[in-house]
């Protein structure tokens, strides 16, 4: 059969007034406390039918089956079960309800209801339904869910209820009669009704409705901020504060109300009388609509007009006054206190204390009190009056009439046409942008005029004596008694007049001139220009680059430089000008009827006179400009340049540079290391210090004396230094070059000198010393010659020769070629495919990026490559190592057989050579460079496809010739051919490996007959000495003989190799040339495939090929000696012939 659970109310949960069971015209109430989940009861019926059947105890369904059990789990009866009798009376919310008694047996076990009961609501029996509840169906009867701490809402009837809210934010409205009504914990909102109710909010922030009706209420807010509001009132409302938080209140049909716990009133829309003056708490009252009349108290007010013509005083305490919408009257009262006027015509006065007036929208009047007060007027045309004290006034939108008073004070009259008023103190107008046409009246004290608003430049005119004008983006005002500027971010400008001006311009490139008075100028931050007037005049820098401007006429000038490089410009004074330093940045000056003292200054200009400046101890710089002038720096690190004319610049003690400029002038460094700069020069100079002569551009004449370094012009100079000190007449005896643009020559010479080549392909000489010499950008030639030096190639292909001395050389980026010299060297190639040279000593070498050849010559000591990059591209790698100029014990050119590859003992490579020459490579495991593929190939010799070979058959194409043709020999006559090969190199094979590119022979040079091309590495024969010997292509082309060169245009080659029975010398179209000699290293360029040709065409060379025999053993020696590539180079160039 089917179950039905139903809520119901326990026995004692129901309350009748008197006791007893009720009956018709009785009373009674749930319990206040009531919740339902703590004393809900759950009755579950069990039947076939869908409601309740049976009326009376001998009436029973036994078919329908209960039990009833408590919130708490506890069983209050079971068995047949069925309703007795039944209760109908009237609920404020849901109307008629019937109460139905829940019996089982004889025994009322609990209650029923068709609504949920309201606790504490004072019910009224209306009628009974005796023995008559047969037949109510289950789904009538109500769900009970009201829980004490939901928000509930809870109404009262006619009745003196009683209503608990609970811990919800509870609505609770005790209806008629005299009830009592609790908040509980929650914000809750608590109405009386009609009758004499107590009304109590307990704990939360409670808000109170009182209305005409509500009777003779008592009133308790309790813990929390609490509010009785006169929202619902038809009439106006008297409050009265007696104490804190309590007091009495009276509405039209409300009399002797009292209240107490209470923070805060809300008027209704009638006129309202809230009064706190007899308290020191802090209240919160508002009016709302109406005349409203508020009266704040001791306290921290928050006092509210809202709508209508309000009349609100804070009296004492730090209140905020709002008048709302309408004609307000606002007084501050004692304290510190806020009025907002709001809309409206507002009057706002301050008192004693800071306050803060805003009249907002409307035709306002503000007036400050005693203190420092700050008003704000807001839309509309506003009067403001500061008052006693430092006030700010701000007239806000409008035409406005600012007046400050007494006191130092603060007044902008922002947009309309604005009229201020300083009056009495020291009062500052502030000017913005877009502010209307004000006009300015400072007053009796010293006023200013202060534009740091602005977002841009100021114009400010002086006309008078504190009278002028100032112009922004969107304002013009016009200002009289205000002596002072103060000026703002932008790039100012103003114009001094008659007065006694003081001006600081703020931030910003600003000018400023002076005016007839006695002006006071500081530029503020920035690079100002600030020019003196006829009076007696104070110019002060402050941060910045700035420039003073003395011109004719000017009065008495104090500059002040202040931080930053500083300017004093004399170029306008048509005549002599003498200046004297007395310090560092310090001195003074007579120009006739102007005497100008200066400090913190570091340049001084002057004019086309012939000028005299005499420096001080600090570091001057001084620019003379046109004339005969005489400039003598003094003590520290001086800048002197004479410009146009014949000038004399002696640089005194220091380190000075001295710039003659054009003329011809008379430089004299004096004590320090002291340097002549021809940088602005016209034209390349040529400057001697051993001859003490220098000619050319503007230093054509000049004569020189007491200095140790140049700097060259942006052309092609010629610096020239002293040899040792009886060349010397400086203090030091080494150079400090720079050669700036132009492709210059420098010689360093004696000492150890600094010497820079600057731009372009500069050739510069360090001599002896330890010097430190920088090619800069360009194709350099740097040579460092004695002792230990520092050069650098910087950018560009530059040659670099260290000499003697243990040498430090950095290539930087281009293909450099770098050659260490004696000495233990360390050399670095930098970016570019490089070639590094370290000679004889111990050296370092790092070839860095690109594609870099590293020679060796005979003696070159234990030399240490860091970075070798073993890359393989088309069977070489990446780095080479060039030991063509090595030779074994027997004076011939080494092979890879003369090369032992063993461990360095720290992870890398060491290669000893028979002359005791040892590479050490570090990071390259020898495992990698043991066998002979590995190690570099020193050169192949072979032909270019087109060169005509003597043959028995006349002279034929190399590329024509097989093995078995007869080709004539020097030493032997006809010879014939064992093996015949060849490769063809491409433009891409050709860019990657620019080394393997052929040697043009002109027609004529060794007795051929028409140009020819022979590979880098193919030897031809020559004199050498008095002795034919064989050279290396490669090697005469490194003679600069123009017969010789590398043919880098060309773009494809062919290269042709012959093997005769021995090496021997053939005729190529008229010279002399050697043949293929299968040494190792030949084998290894020409690679594996190769070599296993040649094996077959000759076995007796299989073990030579193999690498286990050596090729003079089997093939016999070469046919000439092999001539080393600095016995080509060095010495009178070799003479070369053809053969006989």
């Amino acid at each position: 059969m089917p179950t039905y659970v139903i809520d119901g109310y326990a026995v004692g949960s129901i309350v009748v007034t008197g006791g007893g069971t009720p009956t018709t015209g009785s009373t009674f109430r749930l319990d206040p406390n009531w919740s339902a989940s703590a004393a809900a009861l759950t009755v579950t019926v069990t039947d076939d039918d869908t409601g309740f059947s049976g009326s009376a105890a001998t009436v029973l369904d036994g078919g329908q089956t209960g039990v009833v059990i408590t919130a708490a789990g506890a069983t209050v009866g079971s068995g047949v079960i069925r309703l007795g009798n039944g209760f109908v009376f009237s609920d404020p919310v849901a109307g008629s309800v019937t109460l139905y008694q829940v019996m089982i047996g004889s025994s009322v076990v609990g209650y029923v209801t068709t609504a949920p009961l309201q606790p504490g609501v004072m019910y009224t029996v209306t009628s009974t339904l005796a023995t008559t509840a047969a037949g109510v169906p289950y789904g009538s009867l109500a769900l009970l869910d009201y829980e004490q701490g939901d928000d509930n809402s809870l109404t009262g009837g006619s009745g003196n209820d009683s209503l608990r809210g609970g811990d919800g934010a509870d609505t609770l409205s005790g209806g008629a009669g005299n009830d009592t009504i609790l908040g509980g914990a929650g914000n809750d909102v608590i109405s009386g009704g009609a009758g004499n109710d107590s009304l109590s909010g307990e704990d939360g922030d409670d808000r109170f409705l009182i209305v005409n009706a509500s009777g003779i209420d008592s009133v308790f807010g309790g813990a929390g901020n609490d509010t009785i509001s006169y929202a619902g009132a038809t009439t106006g409302a008297n409050v009265l504060f007696t104490g804190t938080g309590s007091g009495s209140q009276n509405l039209v049909g409300v009399t002797a109300t009292t209240f107490s716990g209470i923070e805060a009133f809300e008027g209704g829309e009638f006129n309202d009388t809230l009064n706190a003056s007899l308290i020191t708490a802090s209240v919160t009252l508002s009016g709302n609509g109406g005349a409203d009349t508020i009266n704040g108290g001791g306290g921290a007010d928050a006092l509210f007009g809202g709508d209508g013509a309000d009349t609100i005083a804070g009296n004492a305490g730090n209140d905020l006054i709002d008048g709302g919408s309408s004609n307000d009257f606002l007084y501050g009262g004692l304290g510190n206190n806020t009025l907002v006027g709001g809309a409206g015509n507002d009057w706002l006065e301050a008192s004693t204390g800071n306050d803060l007036l805003e009249g907002g929208e409307g035709i306002d009047s503000l007036y400050g009190g005693d203190a420092n007060d700050t008003l704000y007027g807001g839309g509309d045309a506003d009067s403001l009056y500061g008052g006693n004290g430092n006030d700010f006034l701000d007239g806000g939108d409008g035409n406005d009439l600012i007046d400050g008073g007494a006191g130092n004070d603060t007044l902008r009259g922002a947009a309309g046409n604005d009229s201020l008023y300083g009056q009495g103190g020291v009062d500052t107008f502030l000017i913005g942008d877009n502010e209307g046409v004000d006009a300015l009246f400072g007053g009796a004290s010293t006023d200013v005029l202060d534009t740091s608003l602005a977002t841009g430049g100021v114009t400010v005119t002086y006309s008078g004596s504190g009278t002028g004008t100032v112009a922004t983006v969107g304002t013009t005002a016009t200002f009289s008694s205000v002596e002072a500027l103060q000026g703002g971010a932008g790039n100012d400008t103003v114009f001094g007049g008659s007065g006694a001006e003081r001006v600081n311009a703020g931030d910003g490139d600003d000018l400023l001139y002076g005016g007839a008075g006695s002006d006071s100028l500081a530029g503020g931050a920035g690079n100002d220009t600030l020019y003196a007037g006829s009076g007696t005049d104070t110019l002060l820098g402050d941060e910045g680059d700035d420039t003073f401007v003395v011109n004719p006429g000017d009065g008495t000038v104090n500059i002040f430089g202040g931080t930053g490089n500083d300017t004093v410009d004399f170029t306008a004074i048509g005549t002599a000008v003498e200046v004297d330093f007395s310090g560092a940045g310090a001195g003074i000056t007579d120009i006739g009827p102007s005497d100008v003292s200066f400090s913190g200054v570091e340049l001084i200009r002057t004019g086309a006179g012939n000028d005299t400046v005499n420096g001080g101890a600090g570091a001057d710089r001084v620019e003379t400009g046109a004339g005969n002038d005489r400039i003598f720096g003094g003590a520290g690190a001086d800048i002197l340049s004479g410009e146009d004319g014949r000038d004399s610049i002696e640089g005194g003690d220091g380190n000075d540079t001295l710039i003659g400029g054009a003329g011809i002038d008379t430089l004299y460094g004096g004590t320090g290391l002291d340097v002549i700069d021809y940088s602005a020069s016209n034209a390349a100079v040529n400057i001697n210090l051993r001859t003490w002569t220098a000619t050319g551009g503007h230093a054509e004449g000049d004569v020189l004396a007491g200095v140790d370094g140049v700097v060259g012009s942006a052309f092609d100079d010629t610096i020239i230094g002293f040899d040792d000190e009886s060349t010397s007449a400086g203090d030091f005896y080494y150079n400090i070059f720079e050669g700036g643009a132009g492709n210059d020559l420098i010689e360093g010479r004696g000492g150890s000198d600094a010497l820079f080549g600057g731009a372009d392909n500069d050739t510069v000489l360090g001599g002896d010393g330890n010097d430190t010499v920088d090619g800069g950008d360009g194709n350099d030639v740097l040579t460092g010659d004695a002792g230990n030096d520092t050069m650098s190639g910087g950018a560009g292909n530059d040659q670099l020769s260290g000499g003697t001395g243990n040498d430090s050389m950095d290539g930087g980026s281009g293909d450099d070629a770098m050659d260490g010299g004696s000495g233990n060297d360390a050399i670095a190639g930098g970016e570019g495919n490089d070639t590094l040279l370290g000679g004889a000593g111990n050296d370092t070498m790092s070839g860095g990026a690109g594609r870099d050849t590293y020679v060796f010559t005979p003696g070159s000591g234990s030399d240490v490559i860091t970075d070798l990059d073993l890359t393989l591209i088309e069977g070489q790698f990446a780095d080479r190592l060039d030991v063509s100029g090595l030779v074994d014990g027997t004076g011939n050119p080494v092979n890879w057989a003369d090369a032992v590859v063993t461990s360095d003992g720290a992870g890398g490579a060491l290669i000893t050579f028979p002359g005791g020459e040892t590479i050490r490579l570090v990071g390259i495991d020898p495992a990698l460079i043991s066998d002979k593929e590995d190690l570099v190939a020193l050169g192949v010799p072979c032909f270019t496809t087109g060169t005509r070979l003597l043959t028995d058959r006349g002279e034929v194409p190399v590329e024509a010739i097989r093995a078995g043709d007869l080709v004539m020999t020097a030493d032997h006559g006809l010879q014939p051919v064992i093996w015949a090969g060849g490769r063809h190199l491409d433009a891409a094979a050709l860019a990657s490996q620019p080394l393997l590119r052929p040697v043009l022979i002109r027609d004529g040079a060794l007795g051929n007959r028409g140009d020819v091309l022979v590979s880098p590495n193919h030897a031809v024969l020559a004199e050498v000495d008095g002795a034919e010997m064989l050279v290396r292509a490669k090697h005469l082309a490194e003679t600069g003989d123009a017969r010789f060169r590398i043919a880098k245009g060309r773009r494809e080659v062919g290269y042709h190799h012959i093997l005769l029975e021995r090496h021997g010398i053939v005729f190529a179209q008229g010279m002399a040339t050697e043949t293929l000699y299968p040494g190792p290293m030949a084998v290894a360029a020409l690679g594996p495939a190769v070599a296993a040709e040649i094996a077959l065409a000759f076995p007796l060379l299989a073990p030579v090929l193999a690498g286990l025999a050596e090729a003079e053993l089997l093939y016999g020696p070469t046919a000439r000696p092999v001539a080393k590539r600095r016995q080509l180079l060095s010495g009178p160039n070799p003479n070369r012939r053809a053969a006989a």
